[in-house]
């Protein structure tokens, strides 16, 4: 039996096309975060849990990129977003709706990840990211829109759950109810041409062959 394996960008990219992360500009950014590895495959019970960590693994790149932009290594924007990630976390651990369950249950398995390769990519940890200071600020924007979209629709899941077990509805009633919102809706006219000038300019060095 083989293993699964899957790239990072592939696996926090959106479905939706208006979303930062659709864009293929992008994967360099995340690939350069992620130390250019390949990781397991996750197993999910359901496709919301599958949901729910998709999400979550944007917010911690969204994190890390408005590091990036700020002027921090590529080592220590990974650290410091692991840390605020385990902050948010930390409001999560005793609810009991099932998305916050999702969410630390995932941190578990997602966090040692990125611990790994934070040790083990030693030769790029100290790099930083190297573009002129507009188009930083631009993109912290535009990441920063991203997090603040997956937080709103966490939130809304985890009351939606909430709202359920309170009227006690049916399984039925649960899988007719109205769908989640779409995440990341950016409506900045400018982000695909922010992305292209970002991978033109060559945002991380490759690591050596």
């Amino acid at each position: 039996m083989t293993n699964e394996y899957i790239s990072y960008y592939n696996f926090v990219k959106s479905n939706n096309k208006k979303s930062i992360f659709s864009n293929p500009g992008t994967e360099q950014l995340v690939n350069a975060i992620a130390g250019n590895e390949k990781m397991k495959k996750f197993n999910f019970a359901s496709k919301e849990e599958e949901k729910v960590a998709k999400i979550y693994m944007r917010m911690f790149f969204a994190l890390a990129v408005i590091r990036l932009c700020r002027g921090e290594s590529l080592g220590v924007a990974r650290q410091k977003s692991l840390e605020q990630m385990n902050e948010y976390l930390k409001t999560k651990e005793h609810s009991s709706d099932p998305t916050s369950k999702y969410l630390v249950k995932f941190k578990e398995q997602f966090h040692p990840e990125i611990a790994k390769i934070n040790m083990k990519d030693q030769e790029n940890s100290k790099k930083k990211l190297k573009i002129d200071a507009g188009l930083a600020k631009q993109l912290e924007q535009a990441f920063a829109k991203e997090f603040k979209q997956c937080l709103k629709a966490l939130d809304e899941m985890s009351q939606k759950h909430t709202m359920e077990t309170a009227l006690g509805k049916t399984s039925t009633e649960i899988k007719n109810a109205n769908s989640y919102p779409r995440l990341g809706n950016f409506e900045q006219q400018n982000t695909q041409k922010l992305l292209q000038q970002v991978l033109g300019q060559h945002i991380m060095n490759q690591r050596a062959a």
